[in-house]
């Protein structure tokens, strides 16, 4: 998982510094440990890069560049609950359930393949979005599958539409490609 990611009201990616640079927070693990629910693991498990301070700083920047781009994040658009610490941990929440709903590695197993497969890229691509029933982009790094993208519209502030990637979305290029396990 690599994080919910923004988008602007045009379909482009958010700008790569984020869209609030005065929302920036540094101590987004502590906020999640600290939230009285599973969320701290969940995202530790999935959501992380080697040690613990680097996954803070991973978690730090995607809420900085993206998290803070989602304007119904902003605590004016959270009713009684409008903190920013609570926009904070809906964007985490919102990007576990996210991960959850749309489920790689459940969604090739459905197709039977298995991690350490490696099989032809338009056949996984085939897999992943028979299973979710949308269009998706899939990333790789020396032909091992890294990160799948399902682009949304943000609707009444906060229900999530699917939509069709960007036409300017970075498909893996490979003929062939490897799924390894984490995801």
């Amino acid at each position: 998982m690599s994080g919910l990611q923004a988008a602007t009201c045009n379909g482009h990616l958010a700008p790569e510094n984020g869209c609030n640079p005065k929302r920036a927070i540094n101590d987004i693990g502590k906020r999640l440990n600290d939230s009285g629910t599973d969320l701290y693991d969940y995202i530790k498990t999935y959501w992380t890069i080697g040690t613990n301070k680097k996954a803070d700083r991973h978690w730090e920047h995607a809420w900085l560049q993206y998290g803070t781009c989602m304007t119904n994040l902003e605590p004016e658009c959270q009713g009684n609950q409008g903190t920013e610490a609570q926009s904070v941990l809906n964007y985490f929440i919102a990007a576990r359930s996210l991960h959850e709903k749309y489920d790689v590695v459940q969604a090739l197993a459905e197709s039977n393949i298995e991690p350490g497969s490696s099989i032809p890229t338009s056949d996984m691509r085939k897999a992943i979005e028979d299973s979710f029933g949308t269009p998706v982009v899939m990333h790789c790094s020396n032909s091992v599958l890294d990160g799948v993208q399902v682009w949304f519209k943000v609707r009444g502030g906060s229900e999530l539409e699917v939509t069709d990637p960007s036409s300017s979305a970075k498909q893996c290029k490979s003929k062939m490609i490897t799924f390894s396990r984490k995801m």
